[in-house]
Order: C-alpha cells, then sequence, then structure tokens
C-alpha cells in the first residue's frame, strides 16, 4: 500500500488525545476498583501485572521499537514490508511461547506466587494480545486516527463492564478476566485491520537472524527500563505486603500516567526523525529544540501542580483512605521531567542513529541503582523509600543519556531553548502566586481546587501568550496559514 504522508501536527494531536482519553478512563475505572477491591485486591491485582510485566517484555523482545524503525524506511513497497513484517511477527510468536512456557513453570513452583496463582493466569492473556496486534504496524504507517477511534471505544467498552459486573471484594477475578477480555478483543481487531497495509503471516527463513543482534539489544533495554519501572512495586509487595503495594500504585499510577499523556508527544516523531536526521539535519534540531520546549512548557507546571495539591490529585482517583501516599507522589512528581527528557534523547537521538547499545548502558545503570537501593531501604522505610529510588534512578539515566548524545545536543538552538524555558519558568511562577492568594481566601475543597486548576491553565497560558513563547506562536502561526 503506498504511503501517504501524514501531518506531524495532527498525528501529534491524535495521539494526545487518545492517551488522555486512555488515561482518564483507568483512572476512573481505578478510582471505582479501588473502592470495592479494598487496598488488599487492588494490591493483588498491581502484584500480579507486577509479575506478568517481565514476562510481557520478553515475549515482545525489541521487536515494537525495531519494527517502527527499519519498516518505516520501506513502507512505501509492499513487497520489502510485508516479508519484514512477517518475520518480525514470526520471531514474536515464537518469543511469546516461549514467555508462556517460563510462566507456567514459575507459577507453578514458586510457593509465594501460590495464592495469586489464578490471577496471573487470567492477567496473562494480555501477554499473547500484545503479540496477535501488532499495532506498530499501525505506527509505521502512522495511522492514529484508527488507533485513537478503536482506543477510546473499547476504553468505554471496558469501563461500562467493569461498572455492571465488579460489585464487592470477591469480584476481583471478574476484574481481570473484564481487563483480559477487552485486551484480547482490541488487539484480534487489530490483527484483522493491519491487513490492509502489510501481507502478515508466519514465516521462517535464515533472513531472520539478522534481526536478532539489534532486536536483543533493545530487549535488553526493556529489562532494564521495566527494572526500575517495576521492581519497586515487586520488591514492596514481597518485603512489606499487599497494602503497601495499594498504597504505592495510587501514587505510582499518577505518576505513570502524567508521563504516558507527556511522551505520548514523543512517540509520535519516531518514524519521522528517522528520516530527517540524515537528510535534513538543520530541521531536525529544529524539530528537537521544538520538542524539548513542548515538553518543558506542560511538563513543569503539571510537576508543581502535583506538589501544591497532592491531596487532590490522590483522592482523585482514588479515596481518602490513600492520602498516605501523597508524600511518595510528590516524591515522584520530581521524577517526571528527567524521565521526560531522556525519553527524547534516547528515541529522537540515540535510537534513529542505531546507538540502541548506549540507551542499554544507561538504563542498565538506572535498573542496577534502582534494585540495590530498593532492597537497603525498602524494608525501613517502605513504599516512599520505593519512590525515592526511582526518583534517583531517573535522574541518573537522565545523565548517562545528555553525556551519550552531547554531540547532537551542542548543535541544538540553546538560546531559544533557554528562553522558552525561562518564560515557562515565570507562567509557573504566577500559577503559585496564585495558589496562595486563592487558598488564602477561600477553602481547600473539591470544587474550589477544580476552579483554582482551571484559573491556573487559564492564567499560566496567558503568561505565555503575553510573553510569545515560541511553541505557542508557532502554533497559532501554523492555525493561521
Amino acid at each position: 500500500m503506498k504511503y501517504k504522508q501524514k501531518s506531524l501536527n495532527v498525528n501529534m494531536l491524535l495521539n494526545f488525545f487518545k492517551t488522555i482519553f486512555t488515561t482518564v478512563f483507568p483512572l476512573i475505572t481505578f478510582k471505582y476498583v479501588t473502592a470495592v477491591l479494598g487496598k488488599e485486591g487492588i494490591g493483588a491485582i498491581n502484584f500480579s501485572n507486577s509479575i506478568i510485566q517481565y514476562f510481557s517484555i520478553f515475549a515482545a523482545l525489541g521487536i515494537s521499537t525495531y519494527a517502527i524503525r527499519e519498516c518505516a524506511k520501506v513502507r512505501n513497497n509492499n513487497e520489502k514490508i510485508s516479508l519484514l513484517s512477517s518475520e518480525l511477527f514470526s520471531i514474536n510468536i515464537i518469543s511469546t511461547f516461549i514467555s508462556y512456557s517460563i510462566l507456567f513453570f514459575i507459577v507453578l513452583c514458586v510457593p509465594v506466587l501460590s495464592t495469586n496463582r489464578i490471577l496471573i493466569l487470567i492477567l496473562s492473556i494480555s501477554i499473547i494480545c500484545t503479540t496477535l496486534g501488532t499495532e506498530w504496524i499501525n505506527i509505521v504507517y502512522e495511522d492514529f486516527l484508527y488507533i485513537t477511534i478503536r482506543t477510546i471505544f473499547f476504553q468505554i467498552f471496558t469501563f461500562v463492564l467493569v461498572i455492571l459486573f465488579v460489585k464487592n471484594q470477591t469480584d476481583i477475578f471478574k476484574y481481570a478476566f473484564i481487563s483480559s477480555f477487552s485486551s484480547f478483543i482490541i488487539n484480534f481487531l487489530n490483527y484483522m485491520y493491519v491487513k490492509k497495509y502489510v501481507n502478515l503471516k508466519l514465516v521462517f527463513n535464515k533472513n531472520m537472524l539478522r534481526h536478532l543482534k539489534p532486536i536483543f539489544t533493545i530487549f535488553a533495554m526493556n529489562i532494564a527500563i521495566s527494572i526500575y519501572v517495576t521492581s519497586d512495586i515487586t520488591i514492596l509487595g514481597f518485603l512489606r505486603g499487599e497494602t503497601e503495594v495499594g498504597l504505592y500504585t495510587v501514587s505510582s499510577k499518577i505518576y505513570s500516567c502524567i508521563k504516558t499523556i507527556l511522551a505520548s508527544v514523543i512517540s509520535v516523531t519516531i518514524p519521522r526523525f528517522a528520516y530527517i536526521i540524515d537528510s535534513n539535519k538543520e530541521e531536525y534540531l529544529v524539530q528537537l529544540k521544538s520538542i524539548f520546549s513542548i515538553i518543558l512548557l506542560f511538563g513543569i507546571p503539571i510537576v508543581v501542580g502535583i506538589i501544591l495539591l497532592p491531596d487532590f490529585f490522590i483522592t482523585l482517583i482514588s479515596n481518602n483512605d490513600y492520602l498516605e501516599s501523597k508524600v511518595a507522589l510528590c516524591i515522584l512528581s520530581f521524577a517526571i521531567l528527567p524521565t521526560l527528557l531522556s525519553t527524547i534523547i534516547n528515541n529522537n537521538i540515540l535510537l534513529p542513529q542505531r546507538k540502541e547499545s548506549k540507551i542499554l548502558f544507561s538504563t542498565l545503570i538506572g535498573g542496577f541503582i534502582n534494585i540495590v537501593l530498593n532492597l537497603i531501604l525498602i524494608p525501613k522505610y517502605g513504599f516512599n523509600a520505593a519512590a525515592f529510588t526511582t526518583l534517583i534512578a531517573e535522574w541518573c539515566v537522565f545523565f548517562i543519556a545528555i553525556f551519550q548524545s552531547r554531540a547532537m545536543l551542542i548543535n541544538l538552538p540553546r538560546y531559544k531553548l533557554v528562553i522558552d524555558l525561562l518564560k515557562t519558568l515565570i507562567g509557573v511562577i504566577g500559577i503559585v502566586v496564585l495558589y496562595f492568594l486563592y487558598f488564602s481566601l477561600i477553602k481547600k475543597k473539591f470544587v474550589t481546587i477544580i476552579i483554582y486548576v482551571l484559573l491556573c491553565i487559564i492564567v499560566y497560558f496567558m503568561i505565555e501568550v503575553l510573553l510569545k513563547h515560541s511553541e505557542l506562536m508557532s502554533l497559532t502561526k501554523k492555525r493561521k496559514s
């Protein structure tokens, strides 16, 4: 199928909208589920998911990231991309089979997992679903409209099922089944849909071997990332129990959702950046600076908002029983920016240059630091220590990424980036001043906080427009043209 280049701005908007929706709806569902299943129930769900996450990564290997980069280069040649996609899909099927074999063995043989055995097996359906879905094909063709419509529909579908069937703490298995069933349907439909782009089938040939080295490098990178993302919950579950996992889950859920929403802007650019990094260096640097500015423009005020209103964010997705986790949430908020900035460096600088080995190095260091600190600090300080170790790991990865990409970063239009940053900080000062003025006159209640948040959005963007932030000005010019 002949590829027609789509608007990058439209793709960003669609993916951003989709990500917000897929974040908000699960948060609404999560709020309902935390109230119904309780701390122990939600702790069991998330502990089981943390175990499955490791096997999901093994099943996926580094295929999605590798496929997006490589398939984007041949998407105008149907024969080449069909063969390449089929080879990668076949490798994925083999890795999924191996992953399930190991998972079943461990679940049956490890005594500490016996209480959650059935739950883990039900939730593990998501592993084969991800393999079957092959969403990386949609991304290669930048088909974000279909992805957005499909995702929104099934988010609503899942939410309705949860409300109808999950009524009390004994319905934990119903909740797990609904999650897995929805995952299966959405991925099966996508498997059928992507056949409009490629002739996807199982193939086995010697040519497949050439993909293994870069795939396993990215796979190792994904393992390291998963370690410092999920090891805190896993170790917390083993050392402190499911109640603390349940408390920590609320703060980490907010942290993860915000990261995911902001990172949606970055993920859309990967196929396009793979082209222009070699063909148009000047345009590449301009776009790279733009992404940094956009992330800082939205990321900094969100971090400040979390620090000012941790109670509000926690009760927004759960209830007052989880307010103990507000310190952990504030700690995690300081990890949002380094995580996103290192994501830009990795995905838009190192990966397009095929320097995945450097990304692997930084993530291995981050994973090692996180595990060691978790084992030392969690036994004494519990879930707050889990948040702190994540913070340290993310900053370490960020500084290493800066060093690794210094040759490219030095060419950025740094003066313009610094000016944008200063304008962003001035806008954030406005948010802080408004906070103290507003709540010195009005008592904190849910409604008054909502009004404050809306006022913050208006005041912040008014300040940025008055200061003529380059990204807002650029967006205005594009809309006029």
